[in-house]
C-alpha cells in the first residue's frame, strides 16, 4: 500500500513527536509498503521517498521560541503536497500544525483516507506565552486543532486514554479514537550495569526529558536540596532544552550534585539500568515514553500526581506518586527510598511485570492496522464541514 506521512516537525530526534514519527516510518518501510514523507527533513531510511519542504518563518518571536526548543516547522507547498498524497491509499498526519491542517483539508476534498496522531497537548503551545495554566486558552487551542485538522480524520491515534478523554472533554465531542502507545523498543530492557567509580557510593536519581518548564525538573532539584541525604545524592538529567543553563544555575545555588548530558540511545539504556531511582516530574505529558523506558528496565519509578500528565496512571502503588506542587512530599519519598533501598528491587519488579503492553512492534502493528482499516470519509454527501453561510442581504 502507499502511505504518505505528513509532519510539520521532523528535525532532530529530541522530542516525542519526531521519535514516534520515525518509528512509524521505519516500521511501514520494513513491512514493504511504499512510504512517502512530507517535511523539512531527509533521513537515512531505506525505501522511503522524501518530499522536502522549506522551513517556515513566522517572525522573530516565534523563531526565537522554535530555535530555543530546537524545532523546525515546515512551510506548506500545495503542489508538493498534492504530488505526495494524490494517489496514496492513506495519509497520516503526525502534527496539527499549518502543514498538517492544509494536508488534512486537501485529503478531505480529494476523498483520500486520512488518519491523524495526537502528539501535542494544548499546554505544549500555551506554555510559551505563559497561559498553560489557563483552561480557556487550552480549550481554544484544542478547538483550533479539531476544526482545522482532526475533524477531517477517519481515525485519530491517541497514545493514552487520558489524552483522548482530555481532548473530547475540551471540544465537547466524541471522536473515532485508537488508543495506541507510541511504544518502547525491544532493546530497552533490564541490564546489569555497574556504576562508574565516582558514583559507586552515591544514590543516583535519574530524570529523562526535555529541559523545559512543563517537564518540571526544577521541582526535583529543589526537593533534593532539602533532603537529609543531599550530599550522598547525585542527580542525572538526561536531555537538552531551553532551560539547561537555568537548571545548572539552580543546582549550583542549592548545592545539589547534578550532571546534565544528552545520551545516545544505547548509552541512555545503560544509564537507566545503572541509576537507583527514576523520577518523572512532568506536569504536562501525553504519554511519557522516557518513563515507560524506565519501567521497561524494571526501574523503581516515582511519578507526578499532575492531572495533566498521563504518567500518574503508571504507578504500581500510590506511594510512588508525589505531589507536583511544592517539594516536601517528593523530598520525603526520596529520603524514604534512600533509607530503604531494599524496597527498590521489589518495586522495580512490579513495574517490570507491566511493561509488555508498551512493546514498540505491537504498537506499530496497531498503527498499521489503523491506517489500513480506517474507513474513508465520504465527501460526496452534504457535510457540515463545507456548508456555506448565507450572505446577509
Amino acid at each position: 500500500m502507499i502511505f504518505t506521512i505528513v509532519c510539520d516537525v521532523l528535525g532532530k530526534e529530541n522530542n516525542g513527536t519526531v521519535i514516534a514519527t520515525m518509528n512509524l516510518i521505519k516500521y511501514l518501510a520494513r513491512k514493504g509498503h511504499e512510504v512517502r514523507v512530507v517535511s523539512t527533513a531527509i533521513k537515512d531510511v531505506p525505501n522511503v521517498k522524501w518530499y522536502v519542504l522549506k522551513e517556515m518563518y513566522l517572525g522573530k518571536l516565534a523563531e526565537y521560541i522554535l530555535k530555543r526548543n530546537q524545532v523546525e516547522l515546515a512551510k506548506p507547498d500545495k503542489e508538493i503536497l498534492y504530488q505526495a498524497i494524490s494517489d496514496a491509499d492513506c495519509v497520516h498526519v503526525e502534527f496539527p500544525g499549518i502543514l498538517g491542517m492544509i494536508a488534512s483539508k486537501m485529503c478531505y476534498k480529494l476523498g483520500i483516507k486520512l488518519t491523524v496522531s495526537f502528539h501535542c497537548q494544548a499546554q505544549n503551545m500555551t506554555v510559551h506565552v505563559g497561559l498553560a495554566g489557563v483552561p480557556l486558552a487550552n480549550k481554544i487551542v484544542y478547538e483550533i486543532f479539531y476544526k482545522n485538522c482532526y475533524r477531517y480524520a477517519s481515525g485519530i491515534h491517541f497514545p493514552t486514554e487520558f489524552m483522548k478523554n482530555e481532548f473530547e472533554r475540551n471540544i465537547k465531542k466524541k471522536v473515532n479514537g485508537y488508543i495506541i502507545s507510541n511504544g518502547v523498543r525491544d532493546d530497552v530492557k533490564r541490564l546489569d550495569v555497574e556504576k562508574p567509580d565516582y558514583l559507586k557510593d552515591k544514590f543516583v536519581i535519574l530524570n529523562v526529558g526535555r529541559l523545559c518548564g512543563e517537564k518540571n525538573q526544577q521541582q526535583l532539584i529543589k526537593a533534593i536540596s532539602k533532603s537529609k541525604h543531599k550530599d550522598d545524592i547525585v542527580l542525572l538529567l538526561a536531555g537538552g532544552g531551553p532551560d539547561k543553563d537555568k537548571f545548572l544555575k539552580l543546582a549550583k545555588k542549592l548545592n545539589v550534585n547534578m550532571e546534565i548530558n544528552q545520551y545516545e540511545h544505547n548509552e541512555l539504556i545503560n544509564i537507566i539500568n545503572m541509576c537507583d531511582l527514576y523520577v518523572h516530574t512532568a506536569i504536562y505529558e501525553l504519554e511519557g515514553i522516557a518513563c515507560l523506558e524506565a519501567i521497561a528496565c524494571g526501574k523503581a519509578t516515582l511519578v507526578s500526581d499532575s492531572k495533566e500528565s498521563a504518567t500518574s496512571s503508571f504507578a504500581v502503588d500510590d506511594n510512588l506518586i508525589f505531589v507536583h506542587k511544592g517539594t516536601k512530599d517528593l523530598t520525603n519519598k526520596i529520603d524514604h527510598y534512600f533509607e530503604n533501598r531494599n524496597e527498590l528491587i521489589e518495586i522495580g519488579n512490579k513495574y517490570y511485570e507491566n511493561n509488555n503492553i508498551y512493546n514498540l512492534d505491537t504498537a506499530m502493528n496497531k498503527m498499521e492496522d489503523m491506517l489500513i482499516n480506517s474507513k474513508r470519509i465520504d465527501n460526496n454527501r452534504k457535510h457540515h464541514l463545507f456548508k456555506r453561510r448565507r450572505k446577509d442581504k
